[in-house]
């Protein structure tokens, strides 16, 4: 401390302990009701004060309760002494101070933690300068932590003079780690040494008229002892016979009286400094009340135990009427709003008993409030006032109101639900059960209200269940089961919720009915199951025997197509056959016909008879082998295995279209490329039917052909006419009644090579034919 003007100090707890052991044997002299005075020099922020403190008040407590404690804490820095009177410190500080028990001597504020009242009350914080100061008389203990100026040797004899003077009787100097050396001086004995603590006893001394000791006991008398034989020490010498002895004597008393009437004056100073900081310390606590109480909306009045009103918050006078003007005014005097006719005895009533009183009232304008009374106490048991104060609860009057009627809308709801319903808080007591429960369980409500539902739940035919109910309460999470009465054979839909309070709600729904339908439903299901296996059997066999006719028609099938196939193919063989013998033997058999007509007209000459009959049979010769070489195309055109499928559908709408005057449009990307022979043959005789068709029924003017190779490899084929048109389905359905087996034919060329052959005709709107061939599909076989 000193210059060094230290904010803060703190000391370990072990390192005082020592004072304690050898301060037990000077307790122990005190007298009943006496007081142990001590003082610490150079406190810092007050750790170790407050330290010494609670060690002295530990060893009071061990047998020594009638005396009482009284520190006085001094240091040289007005800063560290202001923090030392508020007694906040760290956690890490309060175990320092109090290591053993620190909630025994400290409480926590905030953060922070405040030395116990107990203990705050022993010190007293006052800044000293030991050099300069007078120094606390009739002391018991001196505990030296730092000590101010000792850079000459004059400071360490006036100090240890002033601690000397200090303490009373053989009183206790403890000095921790500071520069104050005691070595040379005859007032202080060493008693003792321990973790840097040095600890001494007050020697008694005789002074002489210079105030320099004579005589004294412990070592300076054993200095004396030994110096017998030479010169004394300068400091012992014999009291010479002075003149003017008892005048000298008589200021030597007076200055030490002096002394002490300073040191008493010091001690009045410290102890106006701490009340003065008291004082402070109330008026601030009172401002903050006062601040509170007019920045709340609480309307507080303060009343004496003459029912005079002596203070209230500014927000009373919205209620009532006071009288700045005349204070204190009795209460009766005083007009309010409140309907409250028991105001006046409810004041004498908390005045006689003590005993606060809560009532919820309204004033005039409608509004709500809750009173309380309370006693106000002074210093004795008795109440030496009373205070009222209110609060507006309009709004949550309104609330609980609204809530009121919720609660009775949801009871209302919940008894007209056929659904068992019971309400269970965490503590396992049943607060709410509707009707259905009731009839369900067989248990009247009001042995349900307020029991724990697992007793409850025990005594009915749902205990099975109780398990599961259980672990709802533990795990927070909802079940559902199925649950049965056997008495009653009633079947119910348990859900159990956890709710957000920590409690409960059981849902029981009567599922009997759908149990019912359900074993009728499985019943039903088993009786059905076993027709269907009978009725399956049957159809199994049913089955494979349809199989078996199907496998016997599609080998039928594939014969009548063989065979159809073979028609076709003998039937074009013939066609051929048919159309070399026409153009090769009956074509050049008229040809010869014609040339012998030829001579014998050229024979006839002059003969006009004659010539014209052979000019007819010319003419009919010549017609006959157009009609020959017609029928020769038409059977198997030779174009058709030369030049293939475009070439030889050219030249035949030419011929057809200059025959029928139809006008006939031919599109292909073929150009000259190849396909099969049996595609080529089928292709062409299809077309020649349509043509056949278009020229015989339709009365068309115009036929378009389309013929093109598709990307996904299929042949397409399309014959359109503007004609009038038909009913194709009809015609489809019943070709031979139709009599258009032409139709037929064409279907069933296409088949022959798998494609289809499909008609879109309505009733004058025209007629297309499309065929789709896949090219991979064609099957080989004779031309």
């Amino acid at each position: 401390m000193g210059n060094n003007h230290r904010s803060e100090r703190t000391r370990d707890a072990a390192a005082l302990a020592p004072l304690v052991r050898y301060a037990r044997p000077l307790i122990a002299q005190k007298y009943d009701d006496a007081r142990v005075r001590v003082w610490v020099v150079g406190c810092g922020t007050g750790e170790p004060a407050y330290t010494v403190a609670i060690q002295l008040h530990e060893l009071l407590a061990q047998g020594h309760t009638r005396l009482s404690l009284q520190i006085f804490a001094t240091d040289t820095s007005q800063e560290a002494i202001a923090t030392a009177r508020q007694g906040m410190y760290s956690q890490s500080s309060a175990s320092q101070i109090a290591p053993d028990h620190p909630d025994a001597f400290f409480t926590l504020s905030g953060q922070r933690y405040r030395i116990s009242p107990s203990i705050r009350d022993t010190l007293v914080f006052s800044r000293h300068n030991p050099l300069s100061d007078p120094p606390f008389p009739r002391l018991d203990m001196i505990v030296v932590l730092d000590a101010p100026g000792l850079e000459a040797q004059d400071s360490y004899e006036r100090l240890l003079a002033a601690f000397h003077f200090a303490l009373q009787g053989q009183g206790l100097l403890a000095i921790e780690n500071c520069a104050l050396d005691t070595a040379s001086s005859p007032l202080f004995a060493l008693r003792g040494q321990e973790h840097g603590l040095r600890i001494y006893t007050a020697c008694a001394v005789s002074a002489s008229a210079h105030a320099h000791p004579l005589a004294g006991g412990g070592a300076q008398r054993a200095e004396s002892e030994a110096a017998v034989g030479g010169a004394a020490p300068p400091h012992i010498r014999t009291v010479p016979e002075l003149t003017y002895a008892d005048m000298r004597a008589t200021i030597a008393t007076l200055t030490a009286v002096q002394e002490e009437y300073q040191a008493f004056n010091e001690e009045l100073i410290t102890y106006n400094s701490e009340l003065q900081y008291r004082v402070d310390d109330l008026t601030q606590i009172n401002t903050d009340l006062q601040n509170l109480l007019f920045a709340s909306n609480i309307g507080t009045l303060f009343l004496n135990a003459r029912l005079q009103v002596i203070g209230a918050t500014p927000s009373v006078r919205s209620v009532f009427q006071l009288d700045e003007a005349s204070t204190p005014q009795p209460i009766v005097q005083v007009e309010h709003r409140l309907d409250y006719p028991q105001l006046l005895g409810d004041l004498q009533s908390v005045i006689d008993s003590g005993q606060g009183i809560e009532r919820e009232v309204a004033d005039d304008q409608g509004y709500w409030y809750l009173v309380r009374v309370q006693p106000y106490h002074g210093q004795g048991p008795q109440a030496s006032g009373v205070v009222l104060s209110y609060i507006d609860i309009s709004e949550r009057r309104q609330h609980q109101q609204a809530l009121a009627q919720e609660r009775s809308t949801l009871a209302s709801i919940l008894e007209s639900i056929s659904d068992a319903y019971a309400s269970i808080d965490k503590g396992w007591r049943c607060r709410y059960v509707n009707q259905a429960a009731e009839r369900l369980l067989g248990i009247d409500r009001s042995d349900m209200l307020g029991q724990d539902i697992r007793v409850v739940l025990a005594r009915t035919e749902l205990a099975p269940y109780l398990a599961s109910v259980q672990q709802v309460m533990q795990d927070r999470n909802m079940i559902v089961f199925e649950g049965r009465y056997p008495s009653t054979d009633t079947w119910v839909d348990v859900r159990v919720y956890p709710m957000d309070d920590g409690g409960m709600t059981i849902y029981q729904r009567d599922i009997t009915e759908r149990k019912q339908a359900e074993l009728l439903r499985q019943r039903s299901s088993q009786e059905l199951e076993q027709r269907v296996a009978v009725r399956t059997a049957a159809l199994d066999a049913a089955n494979r025997s349809l199989q078996a006719e199907a496998r016997a028609r599609e080998h039928l099938e594939q014969v009548r197509r063989e065979l159809l196939r073979g028609v076709v193919s003998a039937q074009e063989q013939e066609r051929k056959r048919l159309s070399h013998e026409l153009h090769d033997q009956l074509g050049q058999e008229i040809t010869a016909l014609m040339l012998g007509l030829q001579a014998l007209k050229d024979r006839s000459y002059g003969r006009g008879a004659t010539l014209g009959q052979i000019e007819q049979l010319l003419m009919l010769c010549d017609d006959l082998s157009q009609e020959v070489h017609q029928m020769a195309l038409d059977l198997r055109p030779p174009a058709l295995d030369d030049l293939g499928l475009v070439a030889t559908l050219t030249n035949y709408i030419e011929r057809w279209g200059s025959r029928s005057g139809i006008a006939v449009d031919l599109h292909s990307d073929l150009g000259k490329a190849r396909l099969p022979a049996d595609m080529e043959v089928t292709i062409f005789r299809v077309v020649q039917e349509a043509l056949t068709n278009v020229m015989r029924y339709a009365g068309a003017t115009h036929v378009g052909l389309l013929i093109e190779l598709r990307g996904d490899g299929q042949l397409l084929v399309i014959i359109e006419d503007n004609g009038i048109g038909f009913d194709a389905d009809a015609i489809l359905e019943n070709p031979k009644k139709t009599g258009r087996l032409g139709l037929l034919g064409m279907s069933e060329r296409v088949a022959q090579i798998g494609g289809t052959l499909t008609i879109e005709s309505t009733s004058g709107s025209g007629t297309t034919i499309f065929v789709q061939v896949p090219l991979e599909s064609i099957p080989s076989g004779p031309e």
